[in-house]
């Protein structure tokens, strides 16, 4: 139930103006993260900032990348740059904004942000999810299925434009229930913005809640962890038949896709790791609703989960760079053409300031 001003909150409920300070102060001590400790708070603040500016420029690399260089528009590259793109929304529009609201206990940037912000936060990672199962299953088609050769360039595109499209109408209800309220001034507490959720019915919430955990988590891994048990079961434990030449062949091929396998399983088991404290809070808050504030240190605890689930954003490119020799290679080359401009720049302005000293003299 919501109050439009003081005096319909006082008649409402037939408190004294001493009995509503003190209900007010505690939720405000109850809520507010950083009466718990300005250390843990600061360095969580650095830690926040860090991977907000890495995951758009790692992740930007990596879509620079796969689009100027036609040796790496592979369909496993173009499915990888679709999940760095919904890295860089992350980073971007999500990170920064969660974390100064949970901070400030207000909201301080435009009003509609309210509503972009949590719906490019769940399109992220439903595109990020599933470009993960869409990885694993072509994956699996490639080598448990050879003759299908995986998805065709045409098919492949069209299950991208799919996994958007799902992933978009997943993530509405967070562009359409949420909404600012102006928290009235009571007593010493300042009025202030909050971005809430109002969802339609109890029902609805509890069903959306269990929907993303199995949309973003539950089925996806379960996809994907069969797909690549049985990547493993056949790579690492095939023989090659026919003569020393195919022999060979077959087995540089086998190591290719061993290198391949191997890194997309740690991009897949770093998903699991980071989203998994995140997925059992929602778990819990499906649950007990609003009652999950009540449990000690939940703020630290939230920050936590939620600070780990969004560095996963970050980790990729790092993975490409150590993991993947042609991605290695064009990150190298990239950083060596960056510092070749910069000091053609340099060369350029010392050039320029002599002509200019020697127009003076």
């Amino acid at each position: 139930m919501a109050f439009s001003d003081y005096d319909s909150f006082k008649q409402h409920f037939n408190l004294t103006e001493e009995e509503i300070a003190e209900i007010f102060q505690k939720l405000q001590n109850k809520t507010n993260i950083s009466s718990v400790s300005s250390n843990p708070v600061a360095f969580l603040a650095i830690l926040y900032g860090l991977i907000s500016l890495v995951a758009v420029l790692g992740n930007g690399l990596v879509i620079l990348v796969v689009l100027t260089k036609k040796n790496m528009q592979t369909l496993t590259n173009i499915f990888i740059a679709n999940l760095a793109c919904s890295d860089v929304a992350l980073g971007i529009f999500v990170i920064p904004f969660q974390f100064q609201t949970a901070i400030l206990q207000r909201w301080v940037v435009a009003d509609f942000m309210c509503n972009v912000a949590p719906f490019v936060k769940n399109l992220s990672v439903n595109v990020s999810v599933l470009s993960l199962t869409l990885i694993a299953i072509d994956r699996y088609l490639a080598v448990l299925h050879p003759l299908h050769a995986g998805f065709r360039k045409q098919v492949a595109m069209v299950v991208l434009l799919i996994i958007w499209l799902v992933s978009t109408i997943s993530a509405l209800p967070d562009a359409l229930y949420n909404k600012i309220e102006n928290m009235f001034k009571i007593m010493e507490i300042e009025e202030r913005k909050m971005c809430v959720v109002k969802w339609p019915s109890e029902d609805f919430r509890m069903f959306y809640c269990v929907y993303l955990i199995l949309l973003q988590y539950m089925v996806p891994l379960s996809i994907i962890t069969f797909s690549y048990i049985r990547i493993t079961c056949r790579v690492w434990g095939s023989r090659l038949p026919g003569n020393e030449t195919c022999v060979q062949r077959g087995r540089a091929r086998n190591n290719n896709r061993k290198k391949v396998v191997k890194m997309l399983i740690i991009v897949v088991c770093l998903f699991a790791f980071c989203w998994l404290p995140l997925q059992i809070y929602s778990i819990l808050f499906a649950i007990y609703d609003d009652d999950i504030n009540e449990f000690k240190h939940i703020n630290i605890i939230w920050l936590c989960s939620n600070w780990l689930a969004m560095s996963n954003a970050c980790y990729n490119p790092f993975i490409y760079g150590l993991l993947n020799e042609k991605f290695k290679k064009e990150f190298k080359n990239l950083f060596t053409t960056c510092a070749g401009c910069c000091k053609q720049s340099r060369k350029m302005k010392i050039r320029q300031r002599s002509c200019n000293t020697e127009m003076a003299i």
